[in-house]
């Protein structure tokens, strides 16, 4: 097990914290929300190398991997990773970003919506914070057999 993946996924973890509850409370600029997206995004992609042994090339097939292996990750959890991927996909395709009351909403040329809100974000940097406690748990019992 590569624990550098460990350290550097804590630290991916500390920035989106950092984000979120100092840069953002600073600027209140919603666009800050896709940069604290893209630190919890390489947060779980480092988790899921660590868990896999493997690095993430194809996504979808890791995620699948994971939930057969039912490690330590969750339903809810898994469904968390996938929306975040999802979003930032979604971010890194959009045609139209724009900020109202306080939300970031990105648009296709279909003029579906995605909106992102701060407390949105407070749920996914919560979730993600329960689960790195799970991962640090579940290598310190890997790590004694």
């Amino acid at each position: 097990m590569d624990l550098l993946k460990l350290v550097e996924a804590n630290k991916q973890l500390k920035l989106a914290d950092y984000l979120l509850t100092n840069t953002y409370n600073f600027s209140e600029d919603p666009k800050l929300l896709i940069g604290i997206l893209s630190s919890l995004k390489k947060y779980y992609t480092l988790i899921m190398e660590l868990l896999l042994e493997e690095q993430i090339n194809d996504f979808e097939k890791s995620l699948k991997k994971l939930e057969v292996q039912k490690t330590i990750l969750n339903t809810t959890d898994l469904n968390q990773i996938n929306t975040i991927f999802k979003i930032i996909k979604r971010h890194e395709e959009s045609s139209v970003e724009f900020v109202r009351k306080k939300q970031l909403v990105l648009c296709d040329e279909d003029y579906s919506l995605e909106v992102l809100s701060l407390a949105q974000l407070k749920q996914f940097l919560s979730r993600a914070k329960k689960i790195h406690k799970k991962i640090i748990l579940f290598v310190r019992s890997v790590k004694n057999d």
